[in-house]
């Protein structure tokens, strides 16, 4: 029987635990599926990162994302958004509002869950002609309008369509809308308030909007409004 030296003994066992493990080297790791990545259209976030985030994610008014604890992963931070402190005062639900002492000339009308949806411009106001016109619009402190979150959620009701748009706005009098293209049951999971969100348009302000092509498939897509 041939005898095999002790160095090349050890060269044939490297070879053979090279063949066997082909993917153990020295090379830098690849990150773990899951793994965080900075959000920054979120940064008052907490924890300040979730995986995935979309490019342009957002928090919104009073929302953050909360760690979970897992036993078995990867588990994924999700978005928590507590119910408004609303300073209701005098108002009530259906009042329109505008804050005084402020360069904001935006109008608003605030719902019974403590959020408010944006009037985007005069030609939109006008299609809400039986809420009484611009001689109803009642004004407040801008502290009381920002207790009352700003939604961007929206359905059609005159149809009585199910769906849900989100609508983002583009310019000062523009905006699109993007569908929420998920269930009703996966939107409750990322947001229990989500349906304490949505507004009721007409046909005329539907109709209005131009329609993206680019659905949104996760609540922290639907984008916030705030006055530049």
């Amino acid at each position: 029987m041939k005898q095999f030296s002790i160095p090349l003994i050890i060269l044939l066992l490297a070879v053979g635990f090279m063949i066997i493990f082909p993917n153990v080297s020295a090379a830098t790791p690849t990150p773990a599926p899951g793994a965080c990545q900075e959000r920054p259209a979120c940064l008052d976030a907490t924890p300040p990162c979730k995986p995935p985030e979309p490019q342009e994610g957002w928090c919104g008014p009073g929302c953050f994302y909360q760690e979970v604890q897992c036993i078995i992963g990867p588990c994924y931070p999700v978005l928590v958004c507590p119910s408004p402190t609303p300073q209701w005062g005098t108002l009530s639900e259906g009042d329109m509002v505008s804050a005084t002492g402020t360069n904001d000339p935006d109008i608003y009308i605030v719902n019974e869950h403590g959020y408010k949806r944006l009037f985007l411009n005069p030609i939109i106001f006008e299609f809400y002609g039986h809420l009484g016109g611009w001689h109803k619009v009642k004004s407040i402190t801008a502290s009381q309008r920002d207790s009352f979150y700003t939604s961007t959620l929206f359905k059609n009701c005159e149809t009585r369509d199910s769906k849900v748009w989100a609508v983002e706005v583009t310019g000062e009098d523009t905006a699109v809308l993007h569908h929420m293209q998920m269930t009703g049951e996966k939107a409750l999971e990322q947001d229990h308030n989500f349906f304490k969100r949505v507004f009721c348009i007409n046909s005329n302000e539907f109709n209005w909007y131009t329609i993206s092509a680019i659905p949104y498939t996760s609540v922290g897509q639907a984008p916030g409004y705030t006055r530049n």
